[in-house]
């Protein structure tokens, strides 16, 4: 069975080395499982939830991912997840492969709350809404809870078999040059040119389908960069997901 899986560029080069394996589901009394992976069904990236990079974290978003990660945020800076789109071929009876949904409902979750999750991707935090205006939009919002699966293991780099870019013209076959460069210089990592990385290839194995070896630079504290307080390094993925 085809699954999809949507993440930043940034995301995706640590992904296309070290897998799949961060992630959370949030349930109804508020308690958080950590270590799922999130998948759909649906190829399109909009009605999901994604983040899209144009916005920052808010106080009460700091709070929450220091809540579900142990640790405050760095920064609040904010990934676009619609930007890559990685393909997962599965089998549907895979032990620890589950509908959303399903998972809900083994939960004894309430039978509006998987609905209220897929209206969450539309409209943000619908559970304080009006009961009536809350009522009228689970009725009236097409959402896409439905499409989606969780992976209670690590999706291996191996089982990827498709990493396509999100461009104007719709999705089309990633690639670091034509896609991802800007995307690395804009996160703040400074890549040296391709003829330079295509010159570590021989010097850095790769050992899955879509893993490429990266040099780079980056800022460990912007407040400290008149300083000289720069990393180098040569790595086969950026230094944080």
């Amino acid at each position: 069975m085809k699954f999809y899986h949507f993440t930043s560029v940034s995301y995706a080069e640590t992904i296309l080395s070290m897998g799949i394996s961060r992630g959370h589901v949030k349930h109804g009394d508020g308690s958080i499982r950590n270590s799922v992976v999130w998948l759909t069904t649906d190829p399109d990236a909009d009605g999901h939830g994604l983040t899209t990079g144009d916005k920052t974290l808010t106080a009460r978003d700091m709070e929450y991912l220091t809540r579900v990660d142990g640790v405050a945020p760095k920064n609040g800076i904010v990934m676009n997840k619609t930007r890559v789109r990685l393909t997962v071929e599965m089998s549907a009876d895979t032990a620890t492969l589950m509908p959303f949904v399903e998972y809900y409902a083994r939960r004894g979750e309430k039978p509006d709350e998987a609905k209220l999750m897929g209206l969450s991707a539309y409209v943000e935090n619908p559970w304080r809404l009006p009961l009536t205006r809350r009522r009228h939009l689970l009725k009236s919002t097409t959402t896409k809870e439905g499409t989606w699966w969780l992976s209670f293991a690590p999706i291996t780099a191996s089982e990827i078999t498709r990493v396509e870019y999100n461009s104007p013209a719709g999705f089309v076959d990633y690639d670091f040059e034509a896609h991802g460069r800007q995307h690395f210089h804009d996160a703040g990592f400074v890549v040296p040119s391709a003829a330079t990385l295509q010159s570590l290839h021989p010097l850095v194995p790769c050992d899955y389908p879509f893993e490429k070896a990266k040099a780079f630079a980056f800022c460990l504290d912007t407040k400290r960069v008149r300083r000289g307080d720069w990393c180098a390094g040569v790595r086969n993925e950026p230094p944080e997901r």
